[in-house]
């Protein structure tokens, strides 16, 4: 609703010894609801900075000095902030204030900043998702140093010939404090679109002490009614290229002019000291006819004035340093009054404005400084914008070309268009030059799933999202099929759909182009583990360079306080990163390069996880979502995780943080067994004596083991669970197996004959003295000589030849029974006793 001045009363001529009547404003401030007085609110003389608070009847009252024009203004506190200007003294001032409502962005808004979670999932919709490519203009619009062109307008054709119109000044011109400072509103025509031919001057800057004395730039043009409409950005002074500045207008019969201006701005800052979205500066104006109404959208930025709440308006947990957002203003003639909506701001990004028409509603692109940068939305009342798809390499500044019969798609009113280019070197402030952008086709040329498995528990439902090649692609979906739906069970929205304990394949195909793949689905009554790890690409812990390049940087990344820059090729940055379980995981870049020849690499130690070719998205800073294309395995536990740039060019790309993203199922990890360890290494049994042998685990922990004993020579020995028999003279292996696991381990058993003086007819060596304390000696030409107990253990002894006699020292030897085994063709075993 417009602000309603009931009645003006014109004031006194001021004569000598006259009593003051016809300087004062007086008036009633009311609801526009129900129409009761508003009390509390605050209103301000501006030129005489004079402040009153309206009553409890809602009335106000302010004397001047004077009886000039004034200027009002009424803030309240809930309200829409609400201006009048050229204001004559009166008694009846009738004002009416609207309650401000919440857009649908602002709603969002709220859950980004309650859920402290800025990230915005854009839907994958083939028939919204949008991606663009440039080139450059020819003619006089072809890139040229000596001249800046900037935001461009929207073209238009008339009579088979195109127009366009810009912002414009000379480059080196030293007084300018920025490109779009110092500038007038220039005109080109063309037959192609693409060869243009510059006409001049359209709309200069005014005389000075007017509202667009400084600067006149960021035009639009508006046709209606065979009536031809500019808006456009002005500043009064150097102060107004930065901050508070103007929209204004000027109109004309024909595209070629003369253009007439208005004399006072279509729309101001809100100038308030309070927080709000446009209190600092109105950019970017685009007027759209819309709902028999003339609807005028425009750009807000806030100054905080100091204000404590800074960083959740001017600095939001969702922007980019300063809050960049869209209003619009309402009139019913083209040229206003315009009306402040109440539902402003009505986007949560936008630096620049794209709106054409589609179907009965607005469509619009959404470009930087927000949570929903790089998004296409639609509104059907022009006021609430949903999020419907995906952008992709928006142009700078778009202006978009707008044929005469607009096809009704999503995309009908965005083909073509001019946008510009921002450069550095020429010029005190750099220089810009206007280009073409043209809507790509959007096939896609590869489509991968990421994972090889996923995990569900029964009754989950999730989505699976492929990557598809290049990363600007929009003609992107699939169709999913499950080879056993009594497991998992998809719909042809892609929904899985997990119906029964199961492992089954899911299959998918893509919607355009001859592209398929697949991934494992398993159904699970385990609880199934998820990470998202985002590491901030400036937090690295070391850097360097492999062959000791800097270009223009430090040896290694540079960081700054966004990300990494000037990253040269074979540059490299180490991360410390806590793994939270082992498991398949898989990576996302935040990254950007105008360059060829770009590459990214993530390893850990010398392993190569995962190596992708960085798109050039013609931007160093213009970050995208590079996807990674397979996935590699990570052990639980701190983790060191280097960045390689492993392309061509010798400039690479900026980062500003990447993702490690993993999944795997919470298993109770059982210890495999590694081997078996036997009670001895070796046994020497007489005949008919019985050894007891038993295998342990390593590890120890284990306990469901399935033993099978073996011997190789039975007739030698016999084994049974571990008690081995020796029956005849001769070595044999008793081998112990793990069934489960075909694990075994093996001793060598040697069954020996006790001998002694009554086997006759045997040669028997000598051995004396028996007992023995000391020294034991054994007559015989044989090396091979050894001690073992009576339960089989070998004692490894001293043996010292003195003449024909092995001399032993068996002092070390704890009392008892012992054998001497004697190695030779028939194996001897002399029974002795150790005193």
């Amino acid at each position: 609703m417009q602000n309603v001045i009931k009645s003006l009363v014109f004031p006194l001529t001021l004569f000598w010894g006259q009593v003051v009547l016809g300087q004062s404003f007086e008036g009633v401030v009311l609801d526009s609801e129900s129409m009761n007085p508003l009390s509390g609110v605050e209103v301000i003389l501006v030129e005489d900075n004079l402040t009153a608070v309206t009553d409890e009847q809602g009335r106000f009252s302010l004397m001047s000095a004077n009886g000039n024009e004034k200027t009002l203004r009424f803030v309240f506190t809930g309200y829409m902030f609400e201006e009048l200007y050229h204001v004559l003294p009166a008694n009846d001032i009738q004002v009416i204030l609207r309650e401000r409502k919440k857009s649908a962005a602002t709603l969002r808004e709220e859950g980004y900043i309650s859920n402290a979670d800025c990230s915005v999932d854009n839907p994958a919709d083939p028939e919204w998702n949008i991606a663009f490519e440039t080139e450059n203009l020819k003619g006089d619009l072809a890139p040229d140093p000596f001249y800046t062109r900037r935001d461009p307008s929207a073209v238009i054709q008339v009579d088979g010939t195109y127009y366009v119109w810009y912002s414009y000044s000379l480059t080196d011109n030293t007084d300018k404090t920025a490109p779009w400072d110092l500038n007038d509103l220039y005109f080109a025509t063309s037959t192609d679109g693409e060869t243009w031919t510059e006409q001049g001057a359209a709309v200069t800057r005014g005389p000075e002490g007017s509202f667009d004395h400084r600067s006149v730039f960021t035009t639009e043009i508006f046709v209606h009614n065979n009536k031809y409409y500019l808006v456009y950005q002005a500043a009064a002074d150097q102060d107004g290229v930065y901050n508070r500045n103007f929209i204004g207008m000027a109109y004309a019969d024909s595209p070629d002019g003369p253009w007439t201006k208005l004399e006072d701005p279509v729309l101001r800052p809100t100038y308030t000291d309070d927080l709000w979205f446009d209190n600092n500066a109105v950019h970017d104006p685009t007027l759209v006819h819309f709902n028999d109404k003339f609807y005028l959208y425009y750009k807000g930025e806030c100054n905080c004035m100091g204000e404590a709440g800074c960083r959740t308006w001017c600095n939001p947990v969702c922007g980019l340093g300063k809050q960049v957002k869209w209003g619009v203003a309402i009139a019913d003639d083209p040229t206003g009054p315009f009306t402040k909506s109440e539902f402003n701001p009505i986007t949560n990004t936008g630096h620049e404005l794209i709106i054409w028409e589609y179907n009965d509603g607005l469509a619009i692109l959404q470009h930087q400084d927000g949570p929903e940068a790089n998004t296409i939305q639609y509104s059907s009342d022009g006021i609430n914008f949903e999020i419907q798809g995906t952008v992709n390499n928006i142009p700078e500044a778009a202006g978009l070309y707008r044929p005469n019969e607009q096809k009704n798609t999503p995309h009908g009113g965005v083909d073509w268009g001019l946008s510009h280019v921002l450069r550095w070197d020429s010029g005190p402030n750099g220089w810009m030059h206007i280009q073409r952008f043209t809507k790509k086709d959007g096939r896609i040329s590869d489509m991968f799933i990421v994972q090889d498995t996923i995990y569900m528990n029964v009754s989950n439902q999730r989505t699976l999202t492929p990557i598809y090649e290049p990363y600007d692609a929009t003609q992107t979906g699939v169709t999913w099929t499950s080879a056993d739906e009594d497991i998992v069970s998809v719909d042809a929205s892609g929904l899985f759909v997990a119906n029964q304990i199961g492992c089954v394949k899911l299959k998918a195909q893509a919607i355009n182009g001859n592209y398929s793949d697949s991934v494992i689905v398993k159904v699970t009554a385990n609880d199934i583990l998820m990470a998202q790890m985002t590491v901030q690409a400036e937090q690295f812990s070391s850097t360097n360079n492999l062959d000791g390049l800097s270009y223009g940087g430090p040896l290694g990344v540079n960081r700054n306080g966004l990300g990494i820059n000037f990253v040269n090729r074979n540059d490299w940055a180490d991360y410390e990163v806590n793994v939270p379980f082992s498991g398949q995981y898989y990576v996302n870049y935040r990254i950007s390069t105008p360059t060829d020849g770009a590459q990214v690499q993530i390893r850990s130690g010398e392993k190569v996880l995962n190596q992708q070719d960085v798109f050039n998205n013609g931007q160093w800073d213009s970050y995208y979502r590079l996807n990674g294309t397979n996935s590699f395995y990570l052990e639980k536990g701190q983790q060191v995780i280097r960045l390689f740039a492993s392309g061509s060019n010798d400039w690479q790309w900026n980062m500003d943080a990447f993702e490690l993203i993993g999944e795997a199922e919470q298993v109770e990890i059982t210890p495999e067994l590694e081997s078996l360890v036997l009670t001895y290494d070796s046994a020497f049994m007489a005949i008919d004596s019985v050894l007891l042998l038993t295998a342990e685990p390593v590890p120890t922990e284990i306990t469901n083991l399935n033993l099978h004993w073996d011997s190789t020579n039975p007739q030698v020995a016999s084994v049974t669970n571990g008690k081995i028999q020796a029956l005849a003279p001769g070595t044999t292996d008793v081998v112990v197996t793990d069934l489960n696991t075909e694990i075994s381990a093996k001793i060598v058993v040697s069954v020996y004959q006790i001998l002694s003086l009554a086997h006759t007819g045997l040669d028997i060596p000598l051995v004396f003295p028996n007992p023995v304390n000391t020294i034991l000696y054994l007559e015989s030409q044989e090396q091979e000589v050894r001690i073992i107990d009576s339960g089989g253990k070998v004692h490894a002894l001293d043996i010292i030849r003195e003449g024909n006699l092995n001399a032993i020292d068996v002092r070390s030897l704890p009392k008892g029974v012992y054998y001497l085994i004697i190695e030779s063709q028939v194996p001897k075993a002399i029974r002795f006793m150790k005193e």
